[in-house]
């Protein structure tokens, strides 16, 4: 990590304010103001020898000061940093059409995109669930249907996560929340898209000390029935408080 680099412009406003400060006193020595009878020069030059000298004297300690505190701050961003990456969430995304290789019993949720309904998103708790879902999409010259898989690769837990797509000029087609997922835990979708469209998919999930990530990956659902084309997931990204 870069070290955090203090600006020098303290010691220039210090430099000014001390000579702001000399020169002010020594334009109120013409003025008629009344001083002690007793003072000499000798006074004088001691008075701004001791002021120099302390005035000199302080950039050192100032300098010390300052340096103390950026070291501070950066001892505890790096700390900071290195706590939040020892849980930090990663999905990674899986994308097949061998619908019939899984098990019913495995998919915890169907995902129909479209242009005209947006994202319609459905429970599979029975298998009477996932064979209606199935036909409900079973035109292959209309529909592609595949398994999309999430799983958390990560070293902690991946809180509240939100799965949202944008489907080719239809953006914001919708948001599915779904359970928060531990480290090396999954879930399965059943998912129907219409042929020839393109998502932009999201997951926004956060830590568990709060920090939000996002992380994003497109599917095309290639017009020929059997094909699509995938791009994986991106790493993290750590989302700015808004």
């Amino acid at each position: 990590m870069k070290k955090n680099k203090e600006p020098t412009h303290w010691l220039w406003k210090y430099v000014a304010a001390i000579l702001l400060f000399a020169a002010t006193v020594n334009g109120a020595m013409y003025l008629p103001i009344p001083t002690l009878s007793t003072l000499t020069s000798g006074d004088w030059l001691g008075f701004w020898g001791g002021y120099l000298g302390g005035a000199i004297g302080c950039i050192p300690a100032i300098a010390a000061l300052l340096h103390s505190q950026a070291e501070s701050k950066r001892l505890h961003e790096e700390t900071a940093e290195a706590q939040r990456n020892s849980v930090l969430p990663v999905f990674s995304v899986f994308l097949d059409r061998n619908i019939s290789a899984k098990d019913p019993n495995d998919y915890k949720m169907f995902l129909l995109v479209s242009t005209d309904k947006g994202i319609s998103a459905r429970p599979i708790s029975r298998i009477a669930d996932y064979t209606s879902y199935l036909e409900e999409c079973a035109d292959e010259n209309k529909w592609i249907r595949c398994n999309l898989m999430l799983r958390n690769i990560g070293l902690g837990p991946a809180l509240d996560p939100l799965l949202s797509f944008d489907l080719d000029e239809y953006p914001n087609c919708g948001t599915v929340a779904f359970s928060s997922l531990g480290a090396e835990q999954e879930i399965l979708f059943l998912m129907c898209a219409p042929v020839g469209t393109s998502s932009r998919c999201k997951i926004v999930f956060s830590d568990i000390f709060g920090n939000t990530y996002s992380q994003l990956f497109a599917i095309h659902y290639n017009r020929p029935k059997d094909s699509h084309s995938f791009i994986p997931a991106s790493p993290p990204n750590l989302c700015k408080p808004e």
